[in-house]
């Protein structure tokens, strides 16, 4: 399926598709005149369009239904912002791939520094709309970057209600999964390459949180927050059937 993302979904009828995602279109896909191509809001919308005319730069295409979905159930990630931001362009289309809603990067002590973050938020973001069109999910996760103790103490505002911190000497997998049927909607808190500090800990254990061992081998920080959160979405999804 070719999709292309859209700030607005258009409505039934002819629709000029232009700019980026044209060129990507006509250049990167080759589309040919009568193609099918699906449009994705990341807010809930897709509308199927075929092909109707393809010019220099610009791309006519025929709408012929849309539709809206609800939003997948909250499932969040409070991740150690990483020193070098580049791990973070093979970690979130995994994350998009996943369902995560919420993507929280977090200064701590021993991770990377927001002034960087800051920067690159736009080309972040640019991986989760390119990542959106790939898996063809049609809800695009919020992306947040700030310190960890300022999102502690505006977590009671989320839509989350308890946490589970990803650390070792925490509880086995096993014990959680009787309680998932129980909680409200989740948040892992997953630390930077050097782990969450004492006082990190601190502050994340001062909030709704009960933490849990990934076991005794040391995962790389993308691997621990894809793999984590793939079996959490796992678990949960078992328990609705």
């Amino acid at each position: 399926m070719i999709r292309a993302f859209v700030e607005e979904l258009p409505e039934k009828g002819t629709f000029c598709l232009e700019g980026e995602e044209a060129f990507h279109l006509i250049k990167v896909k080759r589309i040919r005149h009568g193609e099918t191509v699906e449009l994705l809001n990341g807010k809930g919308g897709r509308a199927s369009c075929y092909v109707n005319e393809i010019k220099k730069r610009v791309v006519l295409l025929e709408v012929s239904d849309s539709q809206s979905e609800s939003p997948d159930p909250p499932l969040g990630l409070v991740l150690g912002l990483p020193v070098q931001l580049s791990t973070l362009s093979t970690m979130l289309p995994g994350l998009v791939q996943v369902g995560v809603t919420h993507i929280y990067l977090v200064e701590t002590e021993f991770s990377g520094r927001l002034r960087k973050a800051d920067k690159a938020i736009s080309r972040l973001d640019s991986i989760l709309k390119q990542s959106l069109k790939q898996c063809g999910r049609s809800w695009l996760p919020e992306i947040q970057t700030l310190k960890l103790i300022d999102l502690v103490s505006t977590l009671d505002s989320t839509p989350f209600g308890h946490g589970h911190l990803f650390h070792p000497g925490g509880k086995p997998w096993s014990e959680i999964r009787d309680k998932l049927k129980m909680s409200s909607p989740i948040i892992s808190f997953i630390g930077p390459e050097g782990g969450f500090s004492p006082n990190d800990l601190e502050t994340i254990e001062s909030w709704n949180t009960e933490s849990i061992d990934l076991g005794p081998s040391i995962l790389k920080l993308e691997t621990a927050a894809v793999c984590t959160l793939f079996r959490l979405k796992q678990e949960l999804d078992s328990l609705k059937q």
